[in-house]
């Protein structure tokens, strides 16, 4: 029973870890976008490329706080790799 809530308290640290650098890294682009105004659409294409860019940078943090995996079993690990991006989603889109 320790074990589970000890993968339950890792998952969810996880995506909290994930949605807070998300949000932050969000917020930080409509002000960059507002300062800069380029275009009044931006091409999804580019914004698509800098949240895979910003994502990459935020993962390179994690691990300067958490070096060793967070998750050690290999299926939490991959399920974790398909909602924590979802759940990401969604809260920013609230």
């Amino acid at each position: 029973m320790e074990i589970f809530f000890e993968n339950l308290f890792q998952f969810i640290a996880e995506i909290t870890i994930q949605i807070f650098g998300e949000v932050l890294f969000d917020s930080g682009f409509h002000s960059l976008a507002e300062a800069i105004q380029w275009k009044e659409k931006p091409s999804p294409l580019l914004a698509a490329i800098g949240y895979l860019i910003w994502g990459g940078i935020i993962g390179a943090l994690t691990l300067l706080v958490f070096p060793s995996l967070i998750i050690k079993s290999q299926g939490l690990r991959i399920i974790n790799l398909v909602l924590t991006p979802i759940i990401a989603g969604l809260i920013m889109t609230l």
